[in-house]
């Protein structure tokens, strides 16, 4: 990419914050849905939600993004990355997760980008997920913006490949920089 970017997608988990999800108590939780004779292996989450009948579907989709909304209100922010995008205010942003999409709203605002935002696909949107291009293709196209014009920033294989299938450049978080600032820079 030559000029700057019009739209820069990114990341939420590992690359604008992290995380700090209690994925035990959750997985716990979660068998509470189930018969004591058929608790399922949670340790995918995402197979779980998918192989869910649409009644268990939904509810643990809504607790997921319980545990994940709680950590986005607390959760280390991307202090480097946030800089970096200060250099591009005429970017649009959007933000593509296998998160909830209320945890990527929480850490936008907390972020102080949420003006800047065009859309926000998560888990909870009915588009193949990453590494599949289509939530990639679905921003662009909400904000109008030719793929050759856009920026993936990510920390993952799959946010890379997903990247790669659109057609859009990807730019690995680690390579702009991570420090993680729990302080009061960016309140809620």
């Amino acid at each position: 990419m030559m000029n700057p970017p019009q739209l820069i997608i990114l990341d939420l988990d590992g690359t604008l914050a992290s995380l700090q999800v209690d994925w035990e108590s959750l997985r716990n939780e979660i068998k509470d849905f189930y018969p004591s004779n058929q608790h399922p292996d949670t340790e995918s989450l995402t197979q779980l939600i998918d192989e869910a009948d649409p009644a268990k579907r939904n509810k643990i989709i809504d607790l997921v993004a319980s545990y994940e909304t709680k950590s986005a209100q607390e959760a280390p922010l991307n202090t480097a990355l946030l800089q970096w995008l200060e250099k591009y205010p005429q970017a649009h942003l959007g933000i593509l997760t296998l998160n909830s999409r209320f945890a990527a709203q929480a850490v936008a605002r907390r972020c102080q980008i949420q003006e800047r935002i065009i859309r926000i696909i998560g888990r909870e949107d009915d588009i193949q997920k990453k590494p599949q291009p289509h939530g990639l293709l679905a921003i662009a196209q909400t904000s109008g913006t030719s793929v050759h014009n856009c920026l993936m920033i990510g920390d993952s294989d799959s946010d890379q490949q997903a990247a790669h299938a659109a057609g859009v450049d990807y730019c690995d978080v680690r390579v702009i920089g991570t420090d993680w600032n729990k302080g009061k820079v960016f309140s809620a």
